[in-house]
């Protein structure tokens, strides 16, 4: 498929400062976390509580699942924006010398890689946060939210039976991811696009998925061993009916 001529063509030297700066902003809005911020509103610390994860589940453990929930579309969001604004901002643009290739659609991923490493090592936090689940679907949720969404409530039936936390959030992000992989292969198959492009593309959407399991390589150790702490979203429903 030969794509539609993008309204401006640009050289990797023109653009590759106002990708950078992107990307660093990306990392520092990935700084913020909600999950600190909203326990400390309510006079805990929730890296002091729980398994002193700063993300959904641990706050949904320790506050309910409605500030859980609250946190994972405050967390999504911070991956969603960031992904959309890099996409938004070269939509437009394509690379010189007769390709076809979107920058949009490689700046996409850079930015999401970018807000996922601030999430899971934020240098305000002395590189020490969260797992990155929630911003990695926000970081697809900006590519397809119908079917992000679809994975989310996937994830959290699959959790309702089993009780395995990660083993959901794991189902939450990768078919998202490959998602978008395979619809940069099919989008650009026959297209004229430097190799570099598609390379940078690939290796972000591959390392955000490394990162959020490599941090949760201690939960993997513990499913392996049969003894991951089970996440009981039965309970906290049966809070909110106390309530």
């Amino acid at each position: 498929m030969i794509l539609a001529a993008p309204a401006t063509i640009v050289s990797v030297h023109d653009v590759w400062w106002k990708i950078a700066v992107c990307v660093l902003l990306s990392y520092l809005f990935g700084n913020i976390n909600f999950a600190v911020i909203i326990s400390k509103l309510k006079n805990k610390d929730i890296r002091e509580e729980g398994s002193g994860n700063p993300g959904t589940l641990n706050m949904s453990r320790t506050f309910g699942i409605e500030i859980g929930l609250l946190t994972l579309v405050l967390d999504m969001l911070k991956g969603a924006i960031p992904a959309w604004l890099g996409w938004f901002f070269f939509r437009n643009v394509a690379f010189s010398t007769g390709t076809d290739f979107i920058v949009g659609d490689m700046v996409k991923p850079l930015c999401g890689l970018a807000v996922v490493l601030g999430h899971i090592y934020p240098v305000f936090f002395k590189f020490k946060g969260g797992k990155g689940v929630a911003s990695t679907i926000g970081v697809y949720f900006a590519s397809h939210p119908i079917f992000a969404i679809i994975m989310v409530a996937a994830a959290i039936t699959f959790v309702y039976f089993t009780e395995l936390g990660s083993v959901g959030s794991f189902i939450a992000i990768t078919p998202p991811a490959a998602w978008y992989a395979i619809e940069m292969i099919l989008k650009y198959h026959n297209a004229a696009c430097p190799t570099y492009a598609l390379v940078i593309t690939y290796v972000c959407v591959f390392l955000s998925m490394f990162f959020v399991y490599f941090a949760h390589r201690k939960n993997i150790a513990r499913l392996i061993r049969g003894e991951e702490h089970p996440t009981s979203v039965k309970d906290m429903l049966q809070k909110i009916k106390k309530k």
